[in-house]
């Protein structure tokens, strides 16, 4: 007596498993792929990436289908990690090159404030004793000014950061696109730029005690009138400062 039973995969006239058919398992924006420049590697083609679609994510029913072979899924998820870092980049790009050149203009703002900080300090070497008073008013409204224009490239500063922390969750380990890259990308180099990591500005961090250019600013300043209550004291009159 013969039996006839279901076989799991199909298989070809010599009796080897046939390949799953994948097409129902690819990213929308695939294209092809072919073998890559290296042994046992794959070259992965898509469709460009707006920023703008849904995470790609491969298909759970890839991981149930019996018909997929171990090598086919792993190719999809080659391909989906591909797709996942292009889209990435994709909405990166979308999102901060508007931060970015808003950010510019910011960033003068804050140089020539910390400049300017820097040459009212510089003063008191040539500041007379009986002006000490006028000089420190110019240096109160300098702090002033430098503090306003550190805080607000700081606001875009954090945004920068969480959206490139965001890519970054999102790639392998140094696959991230670095947002210099992006800003020379549009003309702009934001090489001297100091961004703090993003914990820094998500996180409970004391004034002074992070690496944020508020920070900086504030130990710079305490720094500036330590040495200004040290001159006065060596001079006895504490008044001045």
């Amino acid at each position: 007596m013969t039996r006839t039973i279901p076989l799991p995969h199909p298989l070809d006239d010599s009796g080897l498993r046939l390949p799953a058919d994948l097409s129902q398992y690819h990213h929308s924006h695939f294209v092809r792929s072919e073998p890559g420049a290296w042994e046992d590697t794959v070259t992965f083609y898509f469709q460009a990436f707006t920023g703008q679609e849904e995470e790609p994510q491969m298909p759970g029913a890839a991981y149930g289908d019996r018909s997929v072979t171990r090598e086919q899924r792993r190719l999809l998820e080659g391909e989906y990690q591909v797709a996942r870092r292009l889209w990435s980049e994709a909405r990166l790009r979308r999102q901060a090159v508007p931060l970015l050149r808003e950010a510019l203009p910011l960033w003068q703002t804050w140089t020539a404030a910390r400049a300017h900080l820097a040459d009212v300090f510089a003063e008191f070497w040539k500041t007379a004793d009986g002006h000490w008073r006028a000089q420190l008013l110019k240096l109160t409204d300098a702090e002033a000014a430098a503090r306003s224009a550190a805080s607000a490239f700081e606001t875009i500063a954090r945004e920068l950061t969480r959206l490139a922390h965001e890519q970054e969750c999102v790639v392998p380990e140094d696959e991230d696109l670095p947002l210099r890259e992006v800003a020379r990308e549009i003309g702009l180099d934001v090489t001297d730029w100091h961004l703090a990591w993003h914990k820094d500005y998500t996180s409970h961090v004391w004034l002074g005690d992070g690496d944020r250019l508020t920070d900086h600013l504030h130990n710079d300043i305490d720094s500036q009138r330590a040495r200004l209550r040290q001159v006065a004291a060596l001079a006895g009159d504490p008044n001045n400062a």
